[in-house]
C-alpha cells in the first residue's frame, strides 16, 4: 500500500485481487492499493558474444541472440540464462546435432573462425577422450579399476614428475575439435624382450585429424586407439629382440614401419600420422645395473683389443718404414750405379769421339801426305820428262843414257827354291 516508482529500464508485475495481473514499465509511478502485490522483475543482458535461454512455462526453449535484454517475465517464463557464444578459430569445428522436420536427429560439422550460437533444437557434441593423468582423476577411477590405482602409483617416477606422459579414460573433455596437426607423449609400460627383460619405451606420437565424419562413425576415443596400436607394435616389436639386440636397433623405433597395426587404425578412424620420435627407454635399476656392468667389460675388452691392435699397427708401422727404407735405399743405390754407368757410358762415348776424331784427322794428314808425294812425285816425274825430252831433242840415245844411269851388276845370284823343298842352289855366272 502507497506509491512505488520504476526507474527508466526497469519492470515489474502488479497482482489485483482479482486474480489477474499487468505488466508495469519504468518510468512509471503508481498507487498500489491495498491486496495489490506488485514483483520486480530480473533484467537479463547479452551482449554480441552471448545470447540468452528462455525456458517457457509452455516447455517451448528460445535462444535469443545477442545484444539483446529481457525481463523475467514469470507469468510466461520459468527462467533465462546467459550464455557464452561457442568461439571457433580456423583450425578448430564443432559437431552439431539438431532435429530436422521430420523430427529426426541429424549432425553437421560448423568450421571455423565464427562465433557459433546454437539454435534451441541443437546440441554440440561433448567429446571425452584419453589424457593426461591427474591426481583427482586418478583417486576417482581407482574405486572402479585397481589398475588406475597402481598405474597412478607406478608414474611416481622420477622421469615423470609432471605425469604427463600418462593417459587415463575421460580425462580430455572438450567440444571444440582441432583439425590442426597435434603430438602427445605416451610411455609404453612393461615392454617384455626375447629374453624376459622389462622395459619402458618413451614415444611421441604426431597425427592430423583427416576426416571428421570417418572419426565419429568409427571411434570414440581416437587417442584410446593410438594407444592401443603403439602398445601392440612396440611389445611385437620387442618381443623379437633380445635386451643387447634391442638397444642396437632401437632406433627403428623412429620409423613408421614398426608401426603398421597404429597406421592402420589411424587410417580407419580419419587419421594420419605422421611420425612417431623415440625418446628413449627406461629399465630397472638392477637390469640397468647389469647393463652398466657388461659395458664396462665390454668396454675393458675393447680398449684391450684396441691397445693390441694399435701395438700391431705400431709394428706394422715400423716393419713398413723399415721396409720403405731398405726400398728407398737399394732405389738409392740403383740410381747411383745407373748414374754411374750413365757417367762411364758418357766418357766412352766421349773417348769414342776423340779416337775417331784423331784417327779422321790421322787419315786427313796421310790423305794430305800422300797428295803431296803424289804431287811431289808427278813434278819431279814430269821434270825428268822434259829433261829426256831435251835429251832425246839433242840426239841423245834416252835407252843408253837409262842404262849408263843404271849399270849392270858384277853378279846376280838368283835362289830357285821348288814346292815342298828346302834344298838351295846357287849358281853364278
Amino acid at each position: 500500500m502507497g506509491w512505488k516508482t520504476l526507474d527508466v529500464g526497469e519492470q515489474g508485475i502488479l497482482f489485483h485481487r482479482q486474480g489477474h495481473a499487468e505488466i508495469v514499465d519504468g518510468p512509471s509511478r503508481f498507487y498500489k492499493w491495498p491486496g495489490q502485490k506488485f514483483k520486480l522483475l530480473n533484467r537479463y543482458t547479452a551482449d554480441q558474444t552471448e545470447y540468452l535461454v528462455v525456458h517457457y512455462k509452455n516447455g517451448e526453449v528460445e535462444h535469443i541472440p545477442g545484444p539483446h535484454a529481457m525481463f523475467l517475465n514469470t507469468l510466461e517464463i520459468n527462467s533465462v540464462q546467459v550464455h557464452k557464444a561457442i568461439s571457433l578459430d580456423a583450425n578448430e569445428a564443432l559437431v552439431v546435432y539438431k532435429k530436422d522436420e521430420e523430427d529426426k536427429v541429424v549432425r553437421y560439422i560448423q568450421h571455423g573462425p565464427i562465433t557459433f550460437i546454437p539454435k534451441s533444437t541443437e546440441w554440440v557434441h561433448q567429446f571425452s577422450w584419453h589424457g593426461t593423468a591427474k591426481k583427482d582423476r586418478y583417486s576417482k577411477h581407482a574405486t572402479q579399476d585397481s589398475h588406475y590405482d597402481d598405474t597412478y602409483k607406478f608414474r611416481q617416477h622420477p622421469d615423470d614428475p609432471k605425469e604427463k606422459f600418462s593417459k587415463v579414460p575421460n580425462a580430455l573433455e572438450f567440444t571444440k575439435l582441432r583439425i590442426i596437426p597435434d603430438q602427445f607423449y605416451y610411455n609404453v609400460e612393461d615392454v617384455r624382450t626375447k629374453d624376459e627383460a622389462l622395459i619402458r619405451v618413451k614415444l611421441m606420437v604426431f597425427y592430423e585429424l583427416k576426416d571428421i565424419e570417418t572419426m565419429l562413425s568409427n571411434t570414440q576415443d581416437p587417442i584410446a586407439d593410438f594407444i592401443n596400436g603403439v602398445c601392440a607394435d612396440v611389445v611385437s616389436f620387442a618381443s623379437q629382440l633380445t635386451y643387447e639386440e634391442f638397444m642396437d636397433q632401437a632406433e627403428k623405433l623412429n620409423d613408421l614401419s614398426v608401426y603398421p597395426l597404429l597406421m592402420e587404425l589411424a587410417k580407419k578412424i580419419g587419421y594420419n600420422v605422421t611420425k612417431v620420435v623415440f625418446r628413449g627407454y627406461h629399465a630397472s635399476d638392477q637390469l640397468t645395473r647389469m647393463h652398466e656392468m657388461a659395458i664396462k667389460t665390454r668396454t675393458k675388452l675393447r680398449i684391450d683389443m684396441e691397445t693390441q691392435e694399435q701395438e700391431e699397427e705400431l709394428t706394422d708401422m715400423k716393419l713398413r718404414s723399415e721396409l720403405e727404407r731398405s726400398e728407398m735405399e737399394q732405389s738409392l743405390q740403383i740410381e747411383q750405379e745407373q748414374h754411374r754407368l750413365a757417367l762411364k757410358k758418357q766418357q766412352q762415348e766421349h773417348d769414342l769421339k776423340m779416337q775417331t776424331k784423331e784417327k779422321l784427322e790421322y787419315i786427313r794428314q796421310m790423305e794430305a801426305e800422300s797428295e803431296a808425294k803424289l804431287s811431289n812425285k808427278k813434278k819431279t816425274d814430269e821434270q825428268m820428262l822434259d829433261h829426256f825430252e831435251k835429251l832425246h831433242g839433242m840426239g841423245v840415245d834416252i835407252t843408253d843414257y837409262l842404262i849408263s844411269q843404271n849399270p849392270q851388276p858384277a853378279k846376280v845370284v838368283r835362289v830357285v827354291a821348288p814346292s815342298n823343298k828346302a834344298d838351295v842352289h846357287i849358281h853364278q855366272n
